[in-house]
């Protein structure tokens, strides 16, 4: 199998890979659209919310994105064929990462530390380090992680707005580990082993692994192919989750200079597609006793009509109602 043909079997074994391809199609975004930043980095920052695993749908909404795979298919393939889509896989570029203030801090690499090993416990749920030390690759201004925190993507909330940005500049070589899919994610937990204690998946410890690595880099590719991906392996099983966005997470002091930036006051639109909008999600369908409903989160575009509110709530009395035992009585249901 060639690399194009192991990454977009990557994606489509991915449930956020299939929701970002099938909100694509859905909108009518091309492929020459998607090598677009304004327009990847943001449907990314989305997908990460439809397939998020505190969902309480979150397996039925993950079996309704894998079975898209067949339809997305050719969207993947032609996507990933494009030259302008070559920096979803690109190492960060040590010129162009922005960090962000968190409490009015200004970053200071030189004092960046070491994580401990093994890994606390919330650094084994999490599956990344507990520090701050984390810097997003800036694409024609755009950044996965301002985007991120402008959506309230996942658990990414800003602690005040508008956003304090700095430009870091690595002024040596620093080791970087590359993870541009599930299968390099399993090789780290497997070449630095923990164990997270609730199920006992591979994951990686981060002390252990900053002794070989400056940093640790996920790719758009990778966010696209990683996030909720299992890999199993004679050492064990891997599932990569919970970084939200493309970054670098820092894992030693390096010798860098920052520089401050306009503040991101963010409200930038997405740019229109240039194809037509295909159905891709499957409708909605109401709840019954064998199958609970699945709404698909996503904006709706300028025109467009939302589902009948109305109808899905009497939709959902009448299956409480079924659901009662015989109680006749008035089921209440109110939308905040």
């Amino acid at each position: 199998m060639t690399e194009p043909e192991k990454r977009v079997e990557e994606i489509l074994s991915s449930p956020m890979g299939c929701a970002f391809f099938a909100d694509a199609r859905e909108r009518g975004y091309l492929p020459e659209d998607l090598a677009n930043p304004a327009v990847s980095l943001c449907l990314a920052s989305e997908a990460v919310d439809m397939v998020e695993r505190w969902r309480s749908d979150h397996e039925e909404v993950v079996a309704e994105m894998l079975g898209l795979a067949p339809v997305i298919r050719p969207l993947v393939e032609a996507t990933l064929a494009q030259d302008g889509t070559a920096w979803w896989y690109e190492p960060p570029d040590p010129e162009r990462q922005v960090w962000i203030a968190h409490e009015g801090e200004t970053p200071d690499p030189s004092e960046w530390r070491q994580p401990k090993s093994p890994p606390s416990e919330w650094e084994r749920y999490a599956q990344k380090p507990d520090s701050l030390q984390y810097t997003s690759t800036s694409y024609n201004g755009y950044t996965s992680l301002l985007i991120a925190y402008e959506n309230h993507t996942g658990d990414m909330w800003a602690q005040s707005w508008p956003l304090q940005c700095w430009r870091m500049r690595t002024l040596a070589d620093v080791r970087i580990y590359e993870l541009h899919g599930p299968a390099d994610w399993h090789r780290l937990c497997v070449a630095y082993p923990a164990h997270d204690s609730d199920d006992g998946r591979l994951v990686p410890d981060w002390g252990a692994a900053s002794a070989d690595w400056d940093g640790v880099h996920l790719s758009l590719g990778g966010l696209l192919s990683c996030e909720q991906n299992r890999v199993e392996s004679p050492e064990g099983w891997s599932k990569h989750e919970f970084w939200h966005t493309e970054r670098t997470f820092w894992l030693r002091a390096v010798d860098a200079v920052c520089e401050r930036m306009p503040d991101y006051h963010g409200g930038e639109p997405h740019p229109p597609p240039s194809g037509e909008p295909q159905q891709t999600f499957p409708p909605y369908q109401p709840p019954t006793e064998d199958r609970p409903g699945i709404m698909i989160l996503r904006e709706y575009e300028p025109g467009e009509e939302p589902p009948d509110l109305d109808a899905l709530l009497e939709a959902e009395r009448r299956r409480i109602a079924g659901l009662s035992d015989g109680d006749d009585g008035e089921v209440s249901l109110e939308v905040n």
